[in-house]
């Protein structure tokens, strides 16, 4: 029903919403009607903005004023991108989320502007762009399940504000959130968010790889894949019908070579915007479970496997309630 963060069937995908909806309201006795959105980058695009704004007189500065200005940074990203890519290719792109590069307090960079006192103001900002059609069949999903939009991210900002805060960011880190058919990167350093980016492969490529090796519908190949993280034998039966009884090592050894081209397309999406390694990756979403990868992205990135890591739930202190259900890089 989805393919590399695209809704292809409508009516499947809200139906999926659907059924969690219900269980939730099920369980919290309560109706819920908003949903915020995080959606992955497929075709994402990138574009910086700035905006200053002199101020007529020395006088504190308000929230308002800081919202003006990101929203003429924005336009300026805008403006940045249809240059880049041509007026009608721009016009097919919405706007689903930016993070602040700096604030600018007269001339000077500044942690957080309102409160502060100053004739000059300033803002540079990474603002993401994916094409309307991805946006819009996200929002078709939203109504058919009777939610309406609360919000609009991308996957790396939503999973950048939880899982790398201000107090990490003067490291030089890459955020990847390896879903199933997308691997969304976030970059920082210097206490800066400074790029995104996006490769359009992750866990479905490892499904798929399995099916084809051991004639496996896509159901099964999941189920075959989610248990080679513990179990030391997996049991499954292929399209012919026969039952077939394999050691993990085995599977996840046939695997190696899929496992390593999907770490060598995180690698290329990297290495060029960071200009080199960074200091050390985080890996979260369910696709970071695949067994070996971790591994194989420090080889790609030529780091020490000690530097790659999965950011879990159990390592931020921040989330509470629900310990056992809530758990693991997801």
């Amino acid at each position: 029903a989805m393919f590399d963060g695209q809704v292809h069937n409508v009516a499947a995908v809200a139906q999926g919403v659907l059924q969690v909806k219900t269980v939730l309201e099920r369980r919290c006795k309560k109706e819920f009607k908003l949903a915020a959105v995080a959606a992955a980058g497929r075709s994402l695009k990138m574009a910086t903005g700035q905006a200053q704004h002199e101020r007529a007189r020395l006088s504190e500065v308000t929230a308002v004023e800081v919202r003006a200005l990101e929203l003429e940074a924005l336009r300026s990203a805008q403006t940045a991108l249809a240059h880049k890519e041509g007026e009608a290719t721009a016009t097919g792109f919405f706007c689903v989320g930016y993070s602040i590069s700096q604030y600018l307090l007269e001339g000077e960079p500044i942690t957080e502007l309102v409160g502060q006192f100053g004739r000059e103001i300033g803002v540079e900002l990474i603002a993401t762009f994916l094409p309307r059609v991805v946006v819009t069949s996200l929002f078709a999903v939203l109504q058919r399940a009777g939610l309406e939009p609360a919000s609009l991210t991308l996957e790396p900002i939503a999973a950048l504000e939880l899982c790398v805060p201000a107090a990490m960011r003067q490291l030089n880190l890459a955020l990847v959130d390896v879903g199933a058919g997308t691997a969304d990167i976030a970059l920082v350093r210097r206490g800066r968010v400074f790029a995104y980016a996006m490769a359009p492969v992750a866990g479905d490529e490892i499904t798929d790889a399995l099916c084809e090796l051991y004639l496996l519908d896509f159901d099964a190949g999941e189920t075959v894949k989610r248990q080679l993280s513990y179990t030391d034998k997996v049991v499954f039966t292929d399209i012919l019908g026969q039952e077939r009884q394999l050691p993990s090592t085995d599977i996840i050894a046939s695997l190696q070579p899929t496992i390593q081209q999907l770490a060598a397309r995180i690698a290329t999406e990297i290495l060029p915007l960071n200009g080199g390694p960074p200091h050390a990756v985080l890996l979260v979403g369910g696709g970071s479970l695949t067994p070996g990868l971790p591994q194989a992205v420090a080889r790609a990135l030529e780091l020490p496997e000690s530097r790659v890591g999965i950011r879990t739930r159990e390592t931020i202190s921040t989330v509470t309630g629900q310990p056992k259900k809530l758990c693991g890089p997801q």
